[in-house]
C-alpha cells in the first residue's frame, strides 16, 4: 500500500479516536448545574461565653496551612478560634475571632490563607445555630478584621483551599454534600457538585485551576478548570481515602487513606494510547512502619519527593514521616518525629517541611531529620489512658499517666489544691475505668457508633461515636461517653439521663458512692459531673508542663497557681458579620476569682449557681459587666488620631488600675496586641510628662502592664480612660 494512502488512514483514524473520546466526555460527564445557595440573616446569641485561652490551643488542631511565601501558619481548632503563628518561631501573632454559639457551634475544622498571604478563610461547624446552614468566614490576616462571609452551605466545611492564582476558593463538606468552588471576586458560586456519598475530606487544585478531591464514600474526583467533572474512581488501595495532592506539575496526584497504610499515585493528565486520567500509576507500601495509615501526603516544592504520615499503631509511639523518590521508589527516607496523629505536610525550601499534629503541636525537620522548630501542645493527650486513669474512691483525687509525644504521671488533690508528679506502686485505694462484670459484655465499643451489650446494640444518637465506657461499683449502672454526649444508662441500656457536651470525652470513671462521673476530655480538661441527673460541677486544667492547673466551674468562678491567671476569657459576638470580642478573666478577677465557691462546691456536689443561692449571695451579673466591658473597647476606636501635635498614635485606654498589685490592664479593640512588645506605650499626664508602660500580657482586648520602678511613683496618678500611646516610629503600623 502507498505510504501516502497509508499515512492518511493512520491520520483519519486517528482523528476519529480523538473526536470519540471528546463525544464520550460530553456525553458521561454531566457538568455541575450551578444553582444559587440560599440566604439567611439570623443572629448569633448574645449571651457571653466561657472560653479556655492560654496563649494557643486548647482544641484539637485538625487543618493547618502555610502561605507560599512561607512565613505564616494558620491553624483550625475544636476551641473555636483559628490563629496565625509565625512558621520558624511559632509565636503568636494574631487570633481570628468569628461568632460562636452552643455545644459544636463555632468549631472549625478548615482553614486556608490566600497566595499573597493576606486573606484566610476557615469554616467547619460555624453558622448552624442561627443560619441553619453553614458559613466560610473570611479574615484579614493581620488586623484579625472579618471581611466577608460565605453563608449557606448545607454541611459543615471540612477542607478549605485556595487556587495557587487567587481566583477561587474551595470546599470540601460533609454528609455527603460534596464539594462547592467560589469565585473570590464576588464570593458567588463557580462550581458544585453534589454527588457525593459521604464526607470530603481534602481537595488540590493544579496551576491550571483542575481541582481533585477526595471522599469517604470511597471516590476521588477530578475536575477542570472550568469544574466540571472529567472522571473518578474508586478501584483505590483503601476505603476512606483522606487527602489527596497534585505534583506541582499537575501530572501526578497523590492519595492518603484513613484505613489503609498504602499510598498510591495516580495519573493527573491523559497521554494518549497510553494513559487516562485516574491511571493508577503505582502503589507505595509502608506496612514495614507499623502505622495505622498514612493519611496525609504531599510533594515537595520540586515534585521529585512524596511525602506521607499518619497514625502509628501503638499509640505510644510517636509519627514517622516518609519520604519516597519518585524518580528511584526503591529510595525511601524515613524521618522521626516528637508528635502524634499528624494532620498536615508542607514543604520548605531547601528539603525542610513543617508539621501539623494532634492535639496541637508543631514541628519542622531539615532534609537530614535534624528538628530546628518544636513546638509542643499546652494540653494534655488524653488518647489511649483507660488503663493510667485512676481516681480516689470519693474522686477528690484524680492520678493520670500521659502517654504519646509528651509522657507524664501526675496526681490531683482537689482538699488540698496540689499537682504533683509522682508514681503511685499500690492502686488499692483507687478506681479505674471498669467493665469486667459478670454477666455483662461490651463488644465493639471503641470509636464504634453502635457499641455491644450482651450482643444488643446501644442506642446512640446520629452522628455519635462511642469513646468510653465505665460500670458503677454497684454494678446498676454504666456510664458513656461519646464525641460529643455523656450517658448515664441502666444495664439494660436504657438512657436515664444524657448531657450534650462540645468536647469529646476520652475517658470516665465513677465514684465509689456514685456521687462523682470524673471524664477527661480532648480538650485537656478533666470534669466533675453529678451522677444523679448530669449535669457539670467543676472542672480542671492541667498544663502540659506538669506545673501549672486551673479550677473552675460552668459559670467562670475559678482558683489557680499559676502567675498569668489568664488561663479563662469571655467571647461577646458582635453580630454576623463582625469579630466577636474576647475578654480576659483577668479584667473580672474580682468577681470570678472564688476559691470559697469552689470548696462548696467540691465538698457539696452543688453547681456554683445553686452554691451563691444557698449562701445567699448576689452573683456577678456577666452580661451587664461584659457588655460594659464592650462598650470600653469600642471607645478605644474612637481615639483622636488626626490632630497634628498629638504625642503618639492612639491606640489603648486605661481599663484599671490595681493599687494592691501595681497592675495596670489597658482596652484595645482592633489593635494586634503583640505590637505592644515591639514599640513604647505612654500615657500623658496633666503636665504633659510622658509615662511609659511596659506590657507582660499581651491579650486580644485587655493587656497587662506595669511601670517601671523609677516610675511607680506615678500609679496613683493614672485615671481610667486616659488615652494610651505608641511611640511613633518608621516601624510602627497599626493594622486597622
Amino acid at each position: 500500500m502507498d505510504y501516502s494512502i497509508k499515512k492518511n488512514i493512520y491520520i483519519t483514524l486517528l482523528l476519529y479516536l480523538v473526536l470519540l473520546s471528546a463525544c464520550s466526555t460530553i456525553i458521561f460527564q454531566q457538568s455541575p448545574k450551578i444553582q444559587e445557595l440560599p440566604k439567611a440573616e439570623g443572629e448569633p446569641p448574645q449571651e457571653p461565653f466561657l472560653q479556655f485561652e492560654i496563649g494557643e490551643h486548647t482544641g484539637e488542631v485538625l487543618k493547618t496551612a502555610v502561605d507560599p511565601s512561607m512565613k505564616y501558619v494558620v491553624s483550625a481548632s475544636r476551641d473555636k478560634t483559628v490563629r496565625v503563628w509565625d512558621l520558624y518561631t511559632g509565636k503568636l501573632l494574631n487570633v481570628l475571632r468569628f461568632p460562636i454559639g452552643h455545644l459544636r457551634e463555632g468549631q472549625v475544622y478548615a482553614v486556608a490563607i490566600s497566595p499573597d498571604g493576606k486573606l484566610v478563610a476557615c469554616g467547619g461547624w460555624t453558622g448552624d445555630e442561627w443560619d441553619h446552614t453553614f458559613s466560610i468566614y473570611l479574615f484579614n490576616r493581620e488586623s484579625g478584621k472579618l471581611m466577608n462571609i460565605i453563608p449557606g452551605l448545607p454541611e459543615a466545611i471540612l477542607h478549605l483551599q485556595f487556587s495557587k492564582d487567587g481566583s477561587y476558593l474551595g470546599a470540601s463538606l460533609g454528609g455527603g454534600s460534596g464539594i462547592r468552588v467560589f469565585k473570590l471576586q464576588d464570593f458567588s458560586l463557580a462550581g458544585i457538585d453534589k454527588d457525593y456519598g459521604r464526607d470530603s475530606n481534602w481537595l488540590d487544585f493544579d496551576s491550571s485551576n483542575r481541582l481533585v478531591s477526595s471522599s469517604y464514600d470511597g471516590f476521588i474526583r477530578l475536575y477542570d478548570s472550568a469544574f466540571n467533572l472529567i472522571e473518578k474512581k474508586k478501584e483505590l488501595s483503601g476505603k476512606k481515602p483522606h487527602s489527596i495532592h497534585f505534583s506541582p506539575d499537575g501530572k501526578l496526584i497523590a492519595v492518603g487513606y484513613n484505613d489503609s497504610s498504602k499510598v498510591d499515585l495516580y495519573s493527573g493528565q491523559s497521554t494518549f494510547f497510553l494513559r487516562n486520567f485516574l491511571s493508577h500509576i503505582t502503589t507505595l507500601e509502608s506496612a514495614d512502619l507499623k502505622v495505622k495509615n498514612l493519611e496525609v501526603v504531599t510533594f515537595s516544592k520540586k515534585g521529585d519527593y512524596l511525602y506521607a504520615g499518619g497514625s502509628m499503631e501503638d499509640n505510644s509511639k510517636t509519627s514517622v514521616i516518609r519520604r519516597w523518590n519518585l524518580g528511584k521508589l526503591e529510595e525511601i527516607k524515613d524521618y522521626s518525629t516528637q508528635l502524634d496523629r499528624i494532620t498536615g505536610i508542607f514543604p520548605l525550601i531547601h528539603g525542610s517541611f513543617f508539621l501539623s499534629a494532634l492535639p496541637s503541636s508543631f514541628q519542622i525537620l531539615n532534609e537530614e531529620g535534624n528538628s530546628t522548630f518544636l513546638k509542643k501542645s499546652a494540653i494534655l493527650n488524653f488518647r489511649h489512658i483507660e488503663e493510667e486513669f485512676y481516681i480516689s474512691r470519693d474522686a477528690r483525687v484524680v492520678h493520670l499517666q500521659v502517654k504519646g509525644a509528651n509522657p507524664l504521671e501526675l496526681e490531683f488533690s482537689l482538699s488540698k489544691k496540689k499537682l504533683e508528679m509522682r508514681t503511685i506502686k499500690n492502686t488499692a485505694h483507687y478506681l479505674r475505668p471498669n467493665m469486667a462484670v459478670v454477666g455483662y459484655v461490651f463488644k465493639d465499643w471503641k470509636n464504634s457508633k453502635e457499641p455491644l451489650l450482651n450482643d444488643k446494640p446501644i442506642k446512640l444518637a446520629a452522628g455519635e461515636i462511642c469513646k468510653s465506657i465505665t460500670i458503677s461499683t454497684n454494678e446498676k449502672f454504666f456510664v458513656l461517653g461519646t464525641n460529643r454526649s455523656l450517658y448515664r444508662m441502666d444495664m439494660s441500656g436504657n438512657v436515664v439521663w444524657k448531657t450534650n457536651l462540645n468536647r469529646e470525652i476520652r475517658v470516665v470513671n465513677i465514684s465509689a458512692a456514685d456521687e462523682f462521673i470524673v471524664a477527661a476530655h480532648s480538650d485537656g480538661t478533666i470534669r466533675w459531673y453529678r451522677f444523679k441527673d448530669g449535669i457539670e460541677l467543676f472542672g480542671l486544667y492541667l498544663h502540659s508542663n506538669g506545673r501549672d492547673w486551673l479550677l473552675f466551674t460552668p459559670e467562670g468562678f475559678y482558683e489557680t497557681n499559676s502567675k498569668d491567671e489568664d488561663f479563662l476569657s469571655w467571647t461577646l459576638n458582635m453580630g454576623r458579620k463582625l469579630e466577636s470580642i474576647n475578654l480576659p478573666i483577668i479584667a473580672l478577677r474580682k468577681h470570678y476569682r472564688r476559691s470559697d465557691i469552689l470548696q462548696r462546691a467540691i465538698l457539696n456536689q452543688k453547681t456554683a449557681e445553686e452554691t451563691v443561692t444557698n449562701a445567699s449571695l448576689v452573683p456577678p451579673d456577666i452580661r451587664s459587666i461584659t457588655l460594659a466591658m464592650t462598650e470600653n473597647l469600642k471607645s478605644s476606636l474612637e481615639l483622636e488620631n488626626h490632630e497634628s501635635n498629638r504625642p503618639g498614635k492612639a491606640v489603648a485606654r486605661v481599663f484599671s488600675v490595681d493599687l494592691k498589685t501595681e497592675e495596670i490592664l489597658i482596652a484595645h479593640y482592633q489593635v494586634n496586641p503583640l505590637l505592644f512588645q515591639k514599640s513604647k506605650l505612654f500615657i500623658v499626664e496633666d503636665d504633659g510628662l510622658k509615662v511609659y508602660l511596659t506590657v507582660t500580657h499581651p491579650k486580644s482586648t485587655i493587656s497587662r502592664c506595669i511601670l517601671e520602678d523609677e516610675l511607680k511613683k506615678h500609679l496613683n496618678n493614672i485615671k481610667l480612660n486616659s488615652t494610651v500611646y505608641i511611640e511613633s516610629s518608621p516601624e510602627t503600623k497599626i493594622p486597622y
